[in-house]
């Protein structure tokens, strides 16, 4: 509804904090200030009044948390090293009216995240406007708007900071740990790290990406680095990486075959979406989308049917690329509920029609006469409601459907 900020993680993640609509308190359809994460294509459920869409529609995308009534405001990534360990990679959101910063720290779930809200800072007054991580580490906010006192104030921590997170044992670990990597200062320190090393920078950092004995972090941050500063990967590079071990390495190879389509890299992609790591696959159908790859529906079948809405958005999405007359048949006939009720949504997105319409509440019929758990009751019910909608259904013809 109204986002005040957001976040965007070195991987591409969005990230924000949704703000609620105060006159609806106290009615039904009231949904309070929520935490989301953004993946590619995603629909947050947003209209106005009663017409919002429930959390449970199969094409709302989940929230991350609920955080209740609230003003969200500025928002800030943790990236430092000055807090204790627990906050790092934490997001800090801003509450103007409930005077507190949140914080969310996203955990990997599947295809995408889960997290809960804590309060890590609360007062009365606390009129949060914004928050920014300086080079000391420190959380700094301001308060004030609407005629109220304004002020900037810091959060520290008296604790003591590793002095194996403080020595770095040359420039390039140097780059590679650099404290809150996306700031503006910390980019121009990692540019001259780059300037420094001149041509071993590339031998150097190809070296710490390609080690499997690293920490998946490190070769995870040399990956982005490389994206960032050069030298791009190679296409060898990208070959090994994509057979790794490691869920995120291979997601990251996903990533960037984005920056230069050709045959090759279209390969790599379309071999990742039927990869084992629901969060690899999903990366890859959102590379599809990007580079307009369109593949095989069979490659997609997993993902239409997974128990993660986020899986299957990233496919729906790539699926509504894909001409209609090309997959539908599929749909229709299919036994398995999710992979219909997915490809449906898809058709009616992209491709809605009333023949389309009328088959698909002609296959929903035949579905209603067996046994429906309730996420396949919900499921069913907004896939019928598209088909209505978008078929633009003259109800006089469909009896069985009216009261």
């Amino acid at each position: 509804r109204n986002a005040y900020d957001m976040i965007v993680d070195a991987n591409g993640e969005m990230f924000l904090h949704d703000s609620d609509m105060e006159s609806d308190m106290g009615t039904s359809w009231y949904r309070p200030t929520m935490a989301f994460h953004v993946p590619a294509g995603a629909e947050l459920g947003w209209r106005s009044g009663w017409a919002k869409f429930p959390n449970y529609f199969i094409d709302q995308t989940p929230s991350l948390a609920d955080t209740g009534r609230g003003s969200p405001t500025g928002a800030v990534l943790y990236q430092h090293i000055q807090f204790p360990a627990r906050y790092h990679d934490t997001i800090f959101f801003a509450d103007w009216s409930e005077g507190r910063i949140l914080s969310v720290k996203p955990t990997p779930n599947g295809a995408g995240f889960a997290a809960k809200a804590q309060t890590f800072l609360a007062g009365r007054p606390l009129n949060v406007c914004d928050l920014a991580v300086g080079k000391d580490g420190g959380l700094y906010f301001c308060t004030g708007g609407r005629g109220t006192e304004g002020g900037v104030y810091r959060v520290s921590w008296n604790g003591e900071v590793p002095e194996s997170l403080t020595t770095f044992e040359n420039d390039l670990v140097k780059a590679l740990r650099h404290p809150q990597p996306q700031s503006p200062w910390a980019r121009q320190a990692i540019a001259q790290v780059r300037i420094k090393m001149a041509n071993h920078w590339g031998p150097a950092i190809q070296g710490v990406a390609t080690e499997t004995r690293n920490a998946t972090k490190m070769r995870l941050r040399a990956l982005q680095l490389m994206g960032m500063y050069g030298p791009l990967p190679t296409q060898e590079l990208l070959d090994k990486l994509a057979g790794d071990k490691k869920p995120a390495i291979r997601a990251q190879v996903a990533r960037m075959c984005v920056r230069k389509s050709d045959p090759h890299k279209k390969q790599i992609v379309l071999d990742l979406i039927k990869d084992k790591s629901p969060y690899v696959r999903r990366v890859a159908a959102e590379t599809c989308v990007r580079l307009e790859i369109a593949p095989e529906f069979d490659a997609l079948t997993r993902m239409l049917t997974a128990e993660s809405r986020i899986e299957a958005l990233a496919a729906r999405r790539l699926l509504e690329r894909i001409p209609a007359n090309q997959w539908q048949a599929k749909v229709f006939s299919t036994d398995d509920k999710q992979l219909f009720f997915n490809g449906s949504v898809a058709m009616m997105t992209s491709e809605p029609s009333l023949d389309r319409a009328y088959q698909i509440l002609a296959k929903s019929s035949e579905f209603m006469e067996g046994f429906l758990n309730d996420r396949e009751f919900t499921d069913l019910l907004r896939t019928v409601q598209l088909a209505l909608v978008r078929g633009q259904v003259d109800p006089a013809r469909i009896p069985g459907l009216t009261l």
